[in-house]
């Protein structure tokens, strides 16, 4: 080697850091990587009884009746499931016309297992059908009513 000239090239320690560097990266991805994959296991595992759920939940909004709407029904699935459903309707507690609080709960029954999973969803449900047949249907009337008297004063058709 001559004395004036200089080596090109990387030491051995900054290869070695460009490898921890590496190695580190490799590590944070790869656990990445594998916490993505452990939800996608949970969620599947879930959701196995997302369809039934969603499929008594627009059941009961197509139900036309009030009554029949509470009661529910059973069916079967094609895997051999037993889901019955029912629904706990309230509107008393609410100034909206034809709002009404819905607790369904549907039980859905596996041919492997005697004991049947609960399951229970709450929400709001808008139903103008349901106010004639409702057993509270009597205070509807008074309902509408104030609530066409309170738009009426908004709109400055009627002096409060």
């Amino acid at each position: 080697m001559r004395p004036g000239r200089q080596r090109s090239g990387f030491t051995l320690v900054e290869v070695l850091i460009a490898l921890a560097i590496f190695a580190m990266t490799a590590i944070v991805l790869g656990s990445a990587y594998l916490n993505v994959l452990n939800s996608y296991a949970i969620v599947g595992k879930q959701d196995k009884d997302a369809p039934e759920v969603a499929f008594c939940r627009q059941e009961l909004i197509a139900q036309p009746d009030f009554q029949t709407a509470e009661n529910g029904d059973e069916y079967t699935t094609v895997d051999g499931r037993t889901v019955q459903w029912s629904a706990a309707i309230d509107d008393q507690n609410l100034t909206t016309v034809n709002l009404y609080h819905v607790v369904l709960t549907v039980e859905i029954t596996d041919t492997s297992s005697s004991n049947p999973r609960t399951l229970t969803r709450e929400f709001y449900l808008l139903r103008p059908t349901w106010g004639n047949n409702n057993p509270s249907g009597a205070d509807m009337t008074t309902k509408q009513q104030s609530e066409a008297s309170r738009i009426a004063v908004a709109q400055g058709r009627q002096q409060s």
